[in-house]
C-alpha cells in the first residue's frame, strides 16, 4: 500500500541520509545536484522507490491530477512525494526521461483540486467520501511543506501547517487529556484513540516542523512553528499519562484495558510515539517523557530470556555464541522480536481493530525509533533523567546492536509477501558484526611510598595502554616516574588515570563534586603525569577515570563533560577511555574528543549492563575469563552477573580496549591470557 512505501522512504533517510532527511540541520531545500558519492549507495534504494513508482503509474489520463499510487486513500500517496520530488531535484536520474515533476505536481493538484474538503478546507483522506483520519497528517502536510521549500513558495507551506490545525480541530478530544480520535465523518468512524494514529499525528507534525525550521521561510512562519510544538508536546502529555508502565507499551487502544476483548499491547504505535520523543528532545528541548521512551526502546530491544545456542569452538575448547550468520537465529531471546525480526505483537495495519503478524510499517517504525534515539545519544542524551532519576543507558552499550538488529529488520521487512520486490527494494545488510579490533589496558603505577600494588613491570609487558595513577588515590611521584619508565622500555601508551581525592577509600567512594572541581581535579592530576611523560619524551594517549568517579560521569552528563575537557588541556590527541552507550560516550562527542569503549575482564555487570565497581576485587576463574573474553570477542556481547544472561556491547563500537586490574588476584596471569586471545583475535582479522 502507497503509505507503507512513503513510511519507507522516510526511514531509509533517517537511518542511512541523514543529510537529506528533515531532520537533518542542513538547509532546505538541499543542493540542486547529484548526491555525494559517500551516500550514492546509502541512498539506491530510496531513489529506485521514486522510479519505480513514476515509471508504473497507470496510462490513463497521461495527464492531469491523479494520484502517484492509486490505492484507494486520498491522502497515503502524497507520503511518497518527497521522495519523487527529490529524484526531480538532484537529477539523479534523467538519462531514464521519467518525468518526476510532473508526477509530483499531478499529485499535488490532485490532492488541492479533486480530493473532497470540509466546508472549513480539511482535505479528505478517502478518495470516494469526506473523511478525516489521523494517518493522514504525516502523509499530506509533509508533501506539501517539502513541495512548498522545493518549489519556493510559502503558500504550500502555510497551507501543510492548515491542514494539520484543521485536523486537530476534528480530532483532538479535550474529554481524553487531547489525545486523538482515529476517523471521523463520513461511514465507518473510530472515535477511539488508536495508539498508531496519535503516534502518526506527532510524528507528521513533526517532519512539518523540521522542514519549517530549516527553510528559507523559517523567521516569517515563527508563530506557525511555536502551535506545532505545542501540539506534538499536547498528544506526548495525553498519550503518556495512559501508557502501561507495567509493560512500557501502549494498548492499541490506550484507554481500554489491556485484557479487555478485542484489545491487545501494540508494539508498532509504542515504538513510532517512542520515536517522536526522542525527536522532540533533539528538536524542541522537550525532555518530560524521554525517560518512558527509553523504557519503551529497552522493552522492544532487550533479550529477555537465556543466552542463544551455543557453539563449542575447538581452538580454545570452551563455549561461546555463535555469531548469528541468517535472521531466522538473530532474536531468539525477544519478547517482542520473532526470531526472523519482525515486532510483534502489533495491530493488523490493514484492519486497525485487530491484531495482526510481520508488519511493514511496525519495522520502519522500529528503524525509525532506532535512528531517532541514535541522534538524541549523539545530540548529548539531554534529558535521560528529566524526572526519572534512577534512569541509565546501558552501562555496556547501547541496547540494540545495528550491525545485527537493523539488518535483520531490513531483511523481514523485505520477505513481507505484500511487498512488490521492485517497489520495496532494501538492500539486506550481510555483514551481521564488523570486525572488532581490541587492546588490552592495565590501571598501574597505584602503589605508595614503600607499598606496592600489583607487579607493574611484568603487567607493563603484557599490555597496550597503561593507566597511571595520579596521586589522588595512589602513586607519588618515585612511583609515577617508575611507571613511565617500564611503559617507555616495553612501548606501551600512557594514559592518565585521574580520581577523586580519597586514598583512603582507593577513590572508590563516590563523593559530591562540581563540574568545575571535577575540571581542575583532572588538570592538576594529569599534569603531574604529562611532566614525566616530557621528561622521558612520550606523549599523553588518553584518559580514563578511576573507581567511583568513573561510574559517576556514567551516570551526569555535565559532570562527564567537564572531566572530559579536561583531555583537551593536554592535546588534540587524547582519547577518552569509558563505558559505550553511557553519558562518557555522549560526553566524548559533545566536547569533540575521540572516545575509546572499555569492558572489563576481571569485574561484573549487573542484568542491565551496569558496571559493579567494588573496592576490592575477587578471584576471577581462568576459564570464566576465557570464556567471556571469546563471547566479547567473537559475539559482541557482554555476559551479565545473572548466569546465561547476555547484552550486546554496542551499535557503532569498532574498538574496544579490555581492563584488567593490577590489584585482581593473579592479575598477571589473567592479563596474559586475555592478551593472547586478543592477539589471535586481532591476528585472525588481520588488524
Amino acid at each position: 500500500m502507497s503509505w507503507e512505501i512513503g513510511t519507507r522512504t522516510q526511514t531509509i533517510l533517517e537511518l542511512n541520509a541523514t543529510r537529506y532527511s528533515v531532520f537533518s540541520n542542513n538547509d532546505l531545500p538541499p543542493p540542486p545536484s547529484s548526491p555525494p558519492d559517500d551516500l550514492s549507495s546509502a541512498l539506491e534504494p530510496f531513489f529506485s522507490i521514486a522510479k519505480d513508482v513514476v515509471a508504473n503509474r497507470p496510462v490513463q489520463n497521461i495527464s492531469g491530477p491523479r494520484p502517484l499510487f492509486p490505492d484507494g486513500s486520498a491522502g497515503d500517496p502524497a507520503s511518497i512525494g518527497m521522495c519523487v520530488l527529490l529524484a526531480n531535484w538532484t537529477g539523479v536520474d534523467r538519462e531514464s526521461g521519467l518525468d518526476y515533476a510532473g508526477a509530483a505536481k499531478d499529485e499535488l493538484d490532485w490532492l488541492l483540486s479533486v480530493i473532497p474538503r470540509t466546508d472549513d478546507g480539511a482535505i479528505s483522506h478517502r478518495e470516494n467520501e469526506l473523511q478525516l483520519w489521523s494517518d493522514s497528517v504525516y502523509m499530506v502536510p509533509p508533501f506539501l511543506a517539502y513541495y512548498g521549500i522545493i518549489s519556493n513558495n510559502q503558500t504550500l507551506l502555510m497551507e501543510a501547517y492548515n491542514q494539520i490545525k484543521l485536523y486537530r480541530d476534528y480530532l483532538r478530544d479535550s474529554n481524553a487529556q487531547n489525545r486523538w480520535k482515529h476517523v471521523v465523518l463520513g461511514s465507518g468512524t473510530d472515535e477511539g484513540h488508536w495508539t498508531t494514529g496519535n503516534g502518526w499525528a506527532a510524528a507528521g507534525m513533526l517532519r512539518v516542523l523540521a522542514t519549517l525550521r530549516n527553510s528559507p521561510f523559517a523567521q516569517i512562519m515563527k508563530d506557525q512553528q511555536g502551535d506545532l510544538t505545542e501540539w506534538i508536546e499536547e498528544i506526548h502529555d495525553g498519550m503518556y499519562a495512559v501508557l502501561d508502565t507495567t509493560a512500557n507499551l501502549w494498548t492499541n487502544y490506550p484507554d481500554v484495558a489491556a485484557d479487555s476483548p478485542g484489545n491487545f499491547y501494540d508494539t508498532s504505535g509504542s515504538a513510532l510515539l517512542a520515536a517522536t520523543v526522542f525527536r522532540a528532545a533533539v528538536m524542541l528541548n522537550q525532555f518530560t517523557h524521554v525517560p518512558a521512551a527509553e523504557k519503551i526502546r529497552q522493552t522492544l530491544f532487550s533479550p529477555s530470556g537465556g543466552p542463544p545456542s551455543s557453539t563449542t569452538t575447538s581452538s580454545t575448547s570452551t563455549t561461546t555464541l555463535a555469531t548469528p550468520t541468517s535472521p531466522a537465529t538473530a532474536f531468539p531471546n525477544y519478547s517482542h522480536l520473532t526470531s526472523e525480526g519482525w515486532l510483534n505483537p502489533v495491530v493488523n495495519p490493514y484492519s486497525f481493530p485487530h491484531e495482526g503478524s510481520m508488519s511493514p510499517e511496525s519495522e520502519a517504525f522500529a528503524i525509525q525509533l532506532h535512528s531517532a534515539w541514535r541522534d538524541w545519544v549523539a545530540d548529548g542524551a539531554r534529558g535521560a533523567n528529566g524526572g526519572y532519576t534512577s534512569l541509565r543507558l546501558h552501562g555496556v552499550g547501547r541496547t540494540v546492536a545495528l550491525s545485527v538488529a537493523v539488518s535483520v529488520i531490513f531483511a523481514s521487512w523485505m520477505r513481507n509477501p505484500c511487498i512488490e520486490p521492485t517497489i520495496y527494494l532494501i538492500p539486506k545488510l550481510t555483514e551481521m558484526a564488523r570486525p572488532l579490533k581490541a587492546t588490552v589496558n592495565c590501571d598501574l603505577g597505584e602503589g605508595y611510598s614503600l607499598y606496592r600494588m600489583g607487579d607493574d613491570e611484568e603487567l607493563m609487558k603484557t599490555i597496550h595502554l597503561a593507566n597511571v595513577a595520579c596521586g589522588f588515590h595512589a602513586s607519588d611521584w618515585d612511583i609515577m616516574n617508575q611507571t613511565v619508565t617500564y611503559a617507555k622500555l616495553y612501548n606501551v601508551k600512557v594514559g592518565a588515570h585521574p580520581s577523586l581525592p580519597d586514598k583512603q577509600g582507593f577513590g572508590r567512594r563516590e563523593m559530591k563534586i562540581s563540574d568545575t572541581e571535577l575540571f581542575n581535579c583532572f588538570v592538576y592530576q594529569a599534569g603531574a603525569l604529562f611532566g614525566f611523560l616530557k621528561l622521558h619524551g612520550m606523549e599523553m594517549h588518553h584518559f580514563k577515570p578511576h573507581g567511583a568517579i568513573y561510574g559517576q560521569m556514567a551516570r551526569d552528563l555535565e559532570l562527564a563533560r567537564a572531566g572530559i575537557r579536561a583531555c583537551r588541556v593536554f592535546g588534540d590527541k587524547v582519547a577518552f577511555v569509558g563505558l559505550a552507550g553511557t553519558m562518557h560516550e555522549a560526553a566524548a562527542s559533545m566536547e569533540k574528543v575521540k572516545f575509546i569503549p572499555e569492558w572489563f575482564a576481571d569485574l561484573k555487570y549487573d542484568e542491565t549492563g551496569k558496571l559493579l565497581i567494588t573496592k576490592t576485587h575477587d578471584p576471577v576463574k581462568e576459564e570464566d575469563v576465557v570464556d567471556r573474553v571469546n563471547r566479547l570477542l567473537q559475539s559482541r556481547l557482554i555476559t551479565t552477573n545473572e548466569s546465561g544472561k547476555f547484552l550486546p556491547l554496542g551499535d557503532n563500537v569498532e574498538e574496544v580496549t579490555i581492563c584488567v586490574h593490577s590489584d585482581t588476584p593473579g592479575a598477571v596471569k589473567i592479563a596474559q591470557l586475555v592478551k593472547k586471545l586478543v592477539d589471535e583475535h586481532n591476528l585472525s582479522l588481520r588488524l
